[in-house]
């Protein structure tokens, strides 16, 4: 729970940068976006990868790839901007 707490704060800090939303949202706003944030970055990059399984061999898709530092900072890339396409969302709203 700390640890989705840290990296929602840390990806919804990031994302306040790239969209110029200012400190509108507080510490625990940018927290909650950058943890929602991060959801809606993994659906998005979800449906993106299900098309390139999709040309993948029956072998990766059964067995796929471990997870490496390249994986996850592509998962870290995906999960701000989540927050920042939520946050373009709800900065009008505050």
């Amino acid at each position: 729970m700390i640890a989705w707490a840290l990296f929602g704060g840390v990806v919804g800090w990031i994302a306040t940068l790239l969209v110029g939303a200012g400190d509108a949202l507080g510490m625990t706003g940018s927290i909650l976006v950058g943890i929602i944030g991060a959801f809606v970055g993994g659906w998005i990059a979800d449906s993106v990868q299900r098309r390139s399984l999709m040309k993948r061999s029956t072998v990766e898709r059964i067995a796929p790839a471990p997870q490496n530092a390249r994986t996850e900072t592509w998962d870290a890339l995906w999960a701000v901007a989540g927050a920042a396409a939520l946050l373009l969302v709800v900065t009008p709203l505050v």
